[in-house]
């Protein structure tokens, strides 16, 4: 094995990095072009990342959906000096991500907003409906593709199961502005801390801007006790926003989570309706 290959595919070009893995753009013993995703060589040894990494790629080979990033394989793999790898092989979406789109306005992110939002809901409701939790959800977490304008949710290594009761996440490991108010403080989650995130994603869609923003982890829960004092209506900052959806968002941004939707197939059925 040369240093161009890695687990019987040729990697082409490093598309990046992020926390605990890496990114490469591959070509399979297929000549399929797919995006292959490795811990990085540093956490080998790294018990509590190379778990979590495993259970990303786990988590991922449960979801069949068109709007959730598709698994084409996974294993581990032999880097010369370093020892075995764990790794994963993904469908290649040639794209930004979404919050890379925000920032740098691009039309992708602007000419369809509704049709980004109710992917986005159908990849959360399919994700919930298999039980699990995607605990992760962000803009830079969902792909968008420059050919076809398909929107696939990626990132599953926070994932949990979904219990029939809310439970206590031990650790907040999450970006701090997408996190829910009750995971913050540390008190019992379910599916609804993923209908938050998705409120805030879909604020910043509509906006550019998130509802709370220049503050820490530890200023947040502050932020959100008095969340209506700091929240601008969305409406405000983009009056193209249709009044309906605003509803529908700000629902899903309530501090007390039995105020938001208790379901995403119900931010779904309205998005829909709409």
């Amino acid at each position: 094995m040369t240093a161009q290959e890695f687990g019987g595919y040729r990697l082409e070009e490093r598309l990046g990095s992020g926390g605990y893995a890496e990114l490469f753009l591959a070509v399979g013993p297929d000549n399929r072009t797919v995006v292959l995703r490795r811990l990085l060589p540093e956490f080998v040894r790294d018990r509590e990342h190379r778990e979590r990494f495993c259970t990303g790629c786990a988590v991922l080979r449960v979801f069949d959906h068109p709007n959730v990033i598709r698994q084409l394989g996974a294993g581990n793999a032999d880097l010369p000096g370093v020892g075995s790898l764990p790794f994963e092989v993904r469908e290649y979406i040639k794209g930004p991500t979404l919050g890379s789109a925000i920032r740098a306005r691009d039309p992708i992110a602007s000419c369809d907003r509704m049709g980004l939002m109710l992917c986005m809901a159908n990849g959360l409701t399919h994700i919930h409906e298999r039980g699990w939790l995607q605990l992760d959800f962000k803009p830079d977490n969902v792909l968008i593709s420059a050919a076809t304008g398909d929107v696939k949710i990626t990132d599953f290594d926070l994932a949990r199961p979904r219990r029939p009761q809310p439970q206590r996440i031990e650790r907040i490991a999450g970006t701090p502005h997408y996190i829910s108010p009750e995971e913050l403080l540390r008190h019992e989650v379910d599916e609804r801390a993923d209908i938050f995130a998705f409120g805030v994603t879909a604020y910043e869609l509509w906006t550019g801007h998130k509802p709370v923003e220049g503050v820490t982890t530890r200023e947040l829960p502050g932020k959100y006790a008095h969340f209506h004092q700091h929240l601008r209506p969305p409406r405000a900052l983009n009056p193209a926003l249709p009044a309906n959806v605003e509803k529908i968002i700000l629902r899903c941004l309530q501090e007390n989570p039995a105020a938001r939707y208790p379901a995403m197939a119900m931010v779904l059925r309205d998005l829909a309706a709409d």
